[in-house]
């Protein structure tokens, strides 16, 4: 009987851990901004792309700077064609190239500078990625917020609408006012399907940057918020400058511009060819007849550079260094510009939020509550009513656009001085 329960128990648990299991697995997890940028660092394709630059990078450093490989002459020759007399030779012959400069050593420098260069463009690669992430997060983010004060205001004008229709039984209000509420309605439901249908286009931006698959399911965990202190955004100094991946990605490649040049210049000379041979040759000589002669030799074969000095590429290796030297000059003057700005934007920003939530939210409540509560009464027309309740709206849609647009400023700060840290103007709404 005890085994009889005991089974039981056992079988209900396990269906219990079932369906907790499966409601587990259906449900979509939080979805916070610092998830999707690991998300889309482990899976985005264009950055697996990007890596597998560095692999070939590094396949080009295992090749670069070898020797090429010897080679081995045989010769043999006879005139049975001609005379017919016997008389033959053969031969053997190994020869090595050897470099008279330093231009192995230039290449496996040039080379490793690839591969500094490749992973430099990772970093980077990493920095606009988590970029682009964020400012997609902040998008859907904004549009959830804007659906959801859009579904705030269709709670509070049906119960508006059940209050309405209740008084008209009583002859305290008119058909025409249910009507135009219902006209209100059905424009705010309007904006509300315009809204999720750009909903549905932000999550899709979003999963193809996680490298998501269509049916990944999106709940974000994203809520505006703003700190009550001045947010403490430092300059872009050199220091930092120096070490912002951009930045970094044109230094090296300045440098490899460079390397390249010395490649080109040693590439002037040809390597020097070294030959060790042996000969055997079966002659006649008169009166002995065939006799037997052996060599043992070396060769020396220098080229010189006299048709062809290289001169194109080194021509070509200086411009391509000088391009490199005015797009590091850009680079540095645009980060510069893009932190200051959105640093200036940040703090203007803040304290206009700041303004906006210490003044306008208890001030548009409070009349809205005034309207509704004016209108109950009979001291407020319905026209004057709903007049308010846009101005909620709008004023509540300005607001989340300001903070949005904060939010994204801080981001591109961020991105300008690749200094790293949590977003200031979100945070968990769970």
């Amino acid at each position: 009987m005890f085994k009889k329960i005991y089974t039981r128990h056992a079988l209900v648990c396990a269906a219990l851990v079932f369906a907790g299991s499966h409601l587990a697995a259906s449900t979509p997890a939080a979805l916070s901004a610092d998830a999707a940028v690991k998300r889309a660092i482990a899976n985005n394709p264009m950055l697996h792309a990007a890596r597998s630059v560095v692999a070939q990078a590094e396949g080009r450093l295992q090749q670069a700077g070898r020797w090429e490989n010897p080679s081995l002459g045989i010769s043999y020759a006879s005139d049975q064609t001609f005379n017919n007399e016997g008389e033959q030779s053969y031969g053997f012959a190994f020869s090595q190239r050897f470099p008279v400069t330093k231009r192995l050593q230039l290449e496996k420098a040039v080379a490793q500078m690839e591969v500094e260069v490749a992973g430099a463009e990772i970093a980077d690669e990493i920095r606009r990625l988590t970029q682009q992430v964020q400012l997609a997060v902040v998008e859907l983010a904004k549009t959830e917020a804007e659906l959801a004060l859009r579904a705030q205001l269709t709670q509070l004008n049906r119960e508006f609408l059940v209050f309405i229709e209740s008084r008209i039984e009583t002859g305290e209000a008119s058909s025409v006012e249910a009507d135009q509420l219902r006209i209100t309605l059905y424009a705010i439901q309007q904006e509300a399907r315009h809204l999720q249908h750009q909903q549905a286009l932000q999550q899709a931006a979003l999963r193809e940057l996680m490298g998501e698959a269509p049916e990944y399911a999106i709940q974000l965990d994203y809520t505006f918020a703003v700190a009550a202190a001045e947010p403490s955004l430092p300059e872009l100094d050199d220091a930092t400058l120096h070490a912002h991946p951009a930045y970094r990605v044109r230094h090296l490649l300045l440098e490899l511009a460079t390397g390249r040049i010395a490649r080109a210049r040693a590439e002037r000379w040809a390597d020097v060819a070294v030959e060790l041979f042996y000969q055997e040759e079966r002659g006649v000589d008169a009166p002995d007849g065939l006799g037997r002669d052996r060599f043992f030799g070396i060769g020396l074969s220098v080229p010189l550079p006299l048709h062809d000095r290289n001169q194109g590429n080194i021509a070509e290796s200086r411009a391509a260094r000088s391009e490199m030297q005015w797009r590091l000059q850009a680079t540095a003057s645009s980060l510069r510009s893009e932190a200051a700005v959105q640093r200036d934007l940040v703090q203007t920003l803040h304290a206009q939020a700041i303004e906006y939530e210490s003044s306008m939210t208890a001030l548009v409540a409070r009349n809205l509550k005034i309207m509704q509560d004016g209108y109950a009464n009979g001291q407020t027309s319905l026209s004057e009513l709903f007049q308010a309740q846009s101005q909620r709206l709008k004023i509540q849609s300005t607001h989340i656009e300001m903070l949005s647009e904060l939010a994204r400023a801080h981001i591109h700060w961020r991105a300008a001085t690749a200094i790293a840290g949590a977003s200031l103007y979100s945070q968990s709404s769970r």
